[in-house]
């Protein structure tokens, strides 16, 4: 099977998430990410909604990090919303702006 339109980062958006960002950070972990940054925003309901920045060593499609997803959140992975990045460096900092402890290990540059 090819891997249709792999890119090397990804920002992931997970709304009225059922797991913390601890755990969505560990559901991560299994592409071997270079980079990653986990935020976690409130709802105006105060239900939570993640997000992720994830730069990978290897190029994976959208539809094998969502079927990854589907395995792990059956119940809940349609509402994963992944789109390639652009910016990495942009995308960084839309993550800053509410959560003052994110998880973020590795380091990135701001070129595909």
């Amino acid at each position: 099977m090819t891997n249709r339109n792999p890119v090397k980062q990804l920002f992931i958006t997970f709304p009225h998430s059922v797991c913390d960002k601890c755990k969505f950070r560990d559901d991560l972990l299994r592409f071997e990410p270079d980079y990653y940054k986990v935020c976690e925003e409130k709802h105006k309901d105060g239900t939570p909604h993640l997000h992720a920045v994830v730069r990978f060593k290897n190029k994976y499609s959208k539809a094998f990090v969502l079927r990854h997803f589907k395995e792990i959140y059956p119940d809940d992975y349609k509402r994963i919303d992944v789109k390639p990045v652009r910016s990495i460096k942009k995308s960084i900092q839309y993550l800053s702006k509410e959560d003052p402890f994110p998880l973020e290990s590795g380091t990135f540059s701001d070129s595909r």
